[in-house]
């Protein structure tokens, strides 16, 4: 072998050398490796939880604004009671009759709205029987004593109702 060769012989066994030492990571790698794992762990725990928090808060500020809408209908829902029964005694006042479906108007854009009435199916998640006439299987709103409300799905108030059953 001339010394060229002997050369090139020498850095192919470094090579290997190096190669070897390579496949075989040293401790302070694998700590730091391990560190960047825990870290990273760390880093991804600390992000869901934050996730889990903002939808948290969004959810509770939901609440937050559905009682406040609810309290505020509870408040107010006297008044068109008031309205209902001014209008029973004088039908013909267009001045009420304007007021009245003016309050019903900006309620409805609240989304507060009205617990179906006469002719409509009694439902107890919606409606409160005061009296109840018939026998009968299929229960019907046969007349609506106070009005009852609903938020976003959720009852405000109960219609009060007479049910005839057939």
């Amino acid at each position: 072998m001339n010394k060229k060769e002997e050369k090139n012989s020498l850095n192919t066994d470094s090579e290997s050398d190096r190669v070897k030492k390579e496949e075989k990571p040293s401790p302070e790698l694998l700590d730091e490796t391990k560190n960047y794992e825990k870290l990273n762990d760390s880093y991804l725990r600390l992000a869901a939880e934050f996730e889990n928090y903002k939808k948290r808060i969004a959810k509770d500020q939901e609440n937050i604004a559905i009682s406040a809408i609810s309290m505020f209908a509870l408040n107010i829902l006297p008044v068109i009671d008031s309205f209902d029964n001014a209008l029973s005694q004088d039908p013909n006042s267009k001045n009420l009759k304007t007021l009245y479906d003016q309050l019903l108007t900006s309620l409805d854009a609240i989304e507060i709205i009205e617990v179906p009435g006469v002719g409509s199916s009694f439902d107890p998640n919606f409606h409160e029987a005061m009296e109840h006439t018939g026998d009968g299987i299929n229960e019907q709103v046969i007349e609506v004593l106070r009005k009852g409300f609903i938020f976003r799905e959720k009852l405000i108030r109960p219609a009060l109702v007479k049910v005839n059953s057939e």
